[in-house]
């Protein structure tokens, strides 16, 4: 069957008096790296802005043939993770809709 969701979009976004450095790279690194071992994802900054952003897609297909989609209930997981990982550089992420 289909998946209703066929990707899915999400931003990362810093106040604007925020700088890119290696440690947001890695940061932004890290999220993405939650993700490929199951789903097709990609990621790109936009440090030319009034303020900091990265937007990330990702398939809610799985490449492994035997791994369910990439539902509101995974991706409510994979937020929490995207949290708890934050918080280890010290950002505090805020979810809005």
């Amino acid at each position: 069957t289909a998946p209703d969701t066929y990707l899915w979009h999400f931003i990362i976004s810093f106040p604007n008096d925020t700088l890119y450095d290696n440690t947001l790279h890695l940061f932004a690194d890290l999220i993405a790296k939650l993700f490929c071992n199951e789903y097709q994802i990609c990621y790109a900054c936009h440090h030319d802005t009034d303020n900091l952003h990265f937007h990330y897609i990702v398939s809610s297909k799985s490449y492994i043939e035997e791994n369910m989609d990439l539902n509101n209930e995974k991706m409510n997981l994979y937020l929490l993770e995207m949290s708890e990982l934050a918080n280890n550089f010290g950002i505090s992420l805020i979810r809005k809709e």
